[in-house]
């Protein structure tokens, strides 16, 4: 059995192609899922990106791992009862594949991001990718993952974590202007339409909303110059929203340079692909 697990950072189903979305952002993810299972019915239990990912692991909620936000003590990983033991009944997913005979494989910066040494507990193999800390884009990903493909894809019985943080604002391709002219000419979604954007610009106030985005950065600017520091009209709305569909190719395509290495090997057709997100 080979199952390779593609973990979007950030990612909703709404810019997705095989969902419906009228832009062509994810060729790549819409041939596996033309030939696979969609969900149209899955939703997150618990987010941000670090409650999302103790859930998806643990296969429990975050009132049970104690982990609810980012900030402590809301961010701590707790097995009850259990001090320097793990608890058997309650097994961390790729401890259970581990002890099943599945080499367990992570190519992530997750862990070094959250600082979330409970995501270690069961990769045999797990490779930081560099000290950027999520910042890193798919090609840096991917120039640690192809040589390890191309060494262990045809082996047997291994599961492989491939975590693409691009989606993640900020939006940081290196050639970005140049991979937002694709959508120069391709409106953004409807809503939110123009009087939408002015009743919550002139109503809402507090961080992440449209006057609001980037609480923190310095005078509260966008913290690069292709992302509108404020949503005050839908000219600002079609530049957040062409950067982040850009940075859905982006991962879409080195996704797609994954899935060539496997059809190159012949295994293609003998490898579980999952391809979800931890919240969108």
């Amino acid at each position: 059995m080979r199952i390779i697990y593609f973990d979007l950072d950030c990612l909703t189903l709404s810019h997705v192609g095989a969902y419906g979305y009228h832009r062509d952002t994810t060729p790549n993810i819409d041939k596996i899922a033309k030939n696979g299972v969609v969900f149209t019915g899955c939703y997150t239990s618990n987010s941000p990106c670090l409650p999302s990912r103790a859930a998806l692991f643990s296969g429990r909620f975050g009132i049970n791992t104690g982990v609810v936000g980012h900030q402590p003590p809301g961010d701590q990983f707790r097995y009850p009862g259990c001090s320097h033991d793990h608890n058997n009944e309650m097994p961390m997913f790729m401890r259970h594949l581990r002890k099943n005979k599945i080499k367990t494989v992570s190519f992530s910066n997750f862990a070094d991001r959250h600082t979330a040494w409970w995501f270690h507990a069961g990769f045999e193999e797990f490779h930081t990718i560099s000290l950027k800390q999520g910042h890193e884009t798919a090609d840096e990903v991917n120039a640690a993952v192809e040589p390890w493909m191309k060494l262990h894809a045809a082996e047997e019985n291994y599961f492989l974590h491939i975590h693409y943080w691009d989606i993640h604002s900020p939006y940081r391709l290196p050639d970005m202007e140049k991979r937002m002219e694709e959508w120069k000419d391709s409106p953004a979604p409807a809503f939110p339409d123009a009087k939408t954007i002015k009743k919550q610009y002139a109503e809402m106030y507090g961080p992440r909303t449209p006057r609001d985005l980037y609480t923190g950065h310095k005078n509260d600017k966008a913290p690069h110059p292709w992302m509108p520091g404020k949503i005050a009209n839908r000219k600002d709305f079609k530049l957040l929203i062409d950067g982040y569909d850009a940075s859905i190719k982006n991962a879409d395509y080195y996704l797609g340079r994954i899935v060539d290495i496997l059809k190159e090997k012949g295994i293609y057709e003998d490898t579980a692909i999952i391809v979800s997100c931890d919240h969108g």
